[in-house]
Parts: C-alpha cells; structure tokens; sequence
C-alpha cells in the first residue's frame, strides 16, 4: 500500500468560510484567522486552524504574506472555444465576432478534433492551476466540456446555448444537446438549458428554457446588454451586429423589437430570482433598480468587455443597488486566462472596490449565482483553495 502523501500550508490569513452577500453587506470585513495552517492527508484536510504545529513528516508549503480562501468561482466560461485564439480584440463586438465566426463553424460542423479537446483540457488544467473549485460553462454541445472537467476532477455547471430563432415547444433543449441527452439520459442532470442572447435567440424559445430550468431548479442564464451594438440593433434594426447576422441568424421576417436589452428582458420576464445574466454593461441608471428588484443575479465580465471594446459595467452602482454580483473570464476568446482573481483585481483598479467585496464576488457570490452550496474549508474536505496574495490590499 503507497504512503500517504502530508502536506501542510500556511499564510498571514485564511478564511475558513465566505457567505454570499449583497448590497452593504457585500463590504464588511471577513473574519480570518491569523497564521492559519491547513494539514492535509491524501488530499483531505485533516486539521485547520491559527497557529496550528506542522508535523516533522508534512510537505510545508508557507504563502507569506496570503489569504488562504475557499476556491474561486468561475461562473461563465467558454471551455470548448479555447482553442480559438488570435480573435480581434479592441475594435468592437461586431469586428471580434468577424474574427471568430468562419473558423468556428467548419469545427463546428466537423466536430471536435485533437487540437480541440487538448485545448479544452489544458484550460480545465488552468482554471485548477489558478485554485478555482467550481465553473460555469455555455457551449453548444454536450458533453465535451463535462468530460474533460470530470477527467481532471473539477465540477461545473455546464449550460446549453440556443443560437437562432428557430423554435420547437416541444424541448428545452438545443438540438445537438438533445441528442447528447438521448443517447445518455443521465447528462439531463448535469447540464441545463439556457439562452445566448436577445439578437440572437428567440425570447419564446428562451422563456421554454427558463421553465423548464424553474421546474427542475436549475439556473438559467444568458448574454445580456454586453455591446453597444446589441443596443442598436435592438432598439432600430440598423448597426454592425444587425448587418452581420442579417440573412443569416435573423430570419427574414425578424423586426427589431424596439426597445433596448434590459427593458426587453424585463418586458418578457426573463429577469427573476434563478436567472443569471452575463455582462450588463449597457444598463442605464433607470433600469439598475429595476434590474435589482426582480431578484436576478449578474456575472460580471469586465476584462472581456475591456479587450473588445464595449465598455464596463458599472460595478460600483450594481453593487450599492443590491444585484447579487460574481465573477467570470468569459474564455480565451476574449479574455488573457481564465483566472478570476485578475477579474478582481481589474474592478479594484477601476472602481475602487476593496478585497472583501472581491473575495465575496469570486468566490461565495458564485456558487449562490450558479444555485450551489456555500463552500468550506473544513476537516474531512478536499484540500482544494485559492490563494490571495495580500501586501497593501491586507485590510480584508
């Protein structure tokens, strides 16, 4: 029989458990421990406390001056796009979906090859690398990014993606995802289904995936206000996005519905507690409380949204409205990686916003977007956490 392998780690700070928080709430100092010490057996913690003694026989690893926390969260990637590199960024949504959309449709239409799912599997490796627990994940198909997540042990939460205005009552779920569910019935419980976006899904379609995602209690999630030209071409039918999904998204009698993402969300009663929308950059001040009393939550994307050019979501107000707030990277795409503590540390430089209101949105805002348990770090659990280095953001 192996011997087992000990290990021990140790920093200035750890925090045992994050509870999800909004509003005021979100701000309040965390309670640490002062020279936390976690050891751990195979794997699994078996003591966690300050100043706890590191046995003789334990691999001490000591991260200085660090928090140790619960892992992070992750709650919207794009896993089975990471082989898709070298898209535009900086010249608007329009100009990175031109750059994307002719090579992804062949590999769309052939299936995933060896270059795709390594790809895939090295941005699984990442996300663990970076100390994330638990993804959310929108593609559309099953189940690759299921597979490759569960080869390497990290769990997600994978969602599938209408694209198109072609509806059927019938299913909930995207084509090839029910195929997928067909053949192996017991993905159903692992996956839901869930929207891209308004210019591009029917809203009868996305309201059928949303009851069925009430009914079963699942979260559904969607795109949301990400660039100014979903706005344009929403609001008038005109503009770059509406010119390059014209003939071949829209269908030929698609009529702009007149009004802007969040008021066309709201209208349909897409925006209820269960949903997760993504981005909401394009929210003006009017529609921040309106978008906070229906209960619905927003992953925030805000390096994405950097790099092509459409603007922040104003983080700040969100947050004072009392929107339940995580984090995610939005894939590689359109993001440098898929670690969300560089999403953390983007909103601290631009709004101001201090580390526990950070640490709450990446990591226990996630899990409660995403319909999980709060996660803790406890003897008799996986010894699986993030790492926060402190220096002048040490006041948590």
């Amino acid at each position: 029989m192996p011997a087992s392998r000990k290990q021990a780690w140790k920093s200035r700070l750890l925090v045992p458990i994050l509870e999800p928080a909004r509003g005021a709430a979100l701000y309040e100092p965390v309670r640490a421990l002062e020279n936390g010490v976690i050891l751990a057996d195979n794997d699994l913690i078996v003591a966690i406390g300050a100043n706890l003694a590191v046995p003789p026989d334990y691999e001490l690893t000591d991260f200085g001056d660090a928090m140790i926390c619960p892992p992070l969260v992750n709650a919207h990637t794009h896993l089975q796009l990471s082989w898709l590199e070298g898209t535009v960024w900086g010249l608007g949504f329009t100009e990175w979906l031109k750059s994307m959309l002719p090579r992804l449709f062949p590999v769309i239409r052939s299936g995933f090859g060896s270059r795709e799912r390594a790809a895939l599997a090295d941005a699984v490796a990442c996300l663990q690398a970076c100390g994330t627990g638990h993804a959310g994940d929108v593609g559309g198909s099953i189940p690759g990014a299921l597979e490759a997540a569960a080869a390497q042990d990290l769990p997600l939460t994978s969602f599938c993606e209408w694209l198109g205005f072609t509806e059927d009552a019938a299913s909930p779920w995207p084509g090839r995802c029910r195929q997928a569910i067909s053949a192996n019935p017991g993905l159903a419980l692992r996956c839901a289904p869930c929207g891209h976006a308004l210019y591009s899904t029917s809203v009868a379609q996305m309201r059928i995936a949303q009851a069925w995602c009430e009914s079963m209690g699942r979260i559904f999630t969607f795109h949301l206000a990400e660039s100014p030209e979903e706005t344009e071409m929403l609001v008038s039918g005109a503009g770059p996005l509406a010119e390059l999904y014209r003939g071949n998204v829209l269908p030929d009698n698609w009529q702009p519905p007149g009004l802007g993402p969040v008021r066309l969300a709201l209208r349909h009663g897409l925006l209820k507690k269960g949903t997760l929308a993504v981005h909401c950059v394009q929210l003006e001040d009017s529609e921040i409380m309106k978008f906070a009393a229906t209960g619905a939550a927003i992953c925030l994307c805000p390096r994405s949204n950097r790099n092509l050019a459409v603007g922040l979501a104003p983080a700040q107000k969100l947050a004072d409205a009392g929107i339940l707030l995580c984090l995610g990277t939005d894939g590689l795409t359109s993001c440098e990686d898929l670690d969300v503590r560089n999403e953390a540390r983007f909103l601290q430089t631009e709004f101001g916003l201090p580390l526990p209101a950070l640490l709450r949105m990446a990591i226990p805002n996630g899990r409660a977007a995403l319909g999980l348990e709060t996660e803790t770090l406890a003897a008799g659990k996986k010894a699986r956490f993030s790492v926060w280095a402190l220096g002048e953001d040490s006041n948590a």
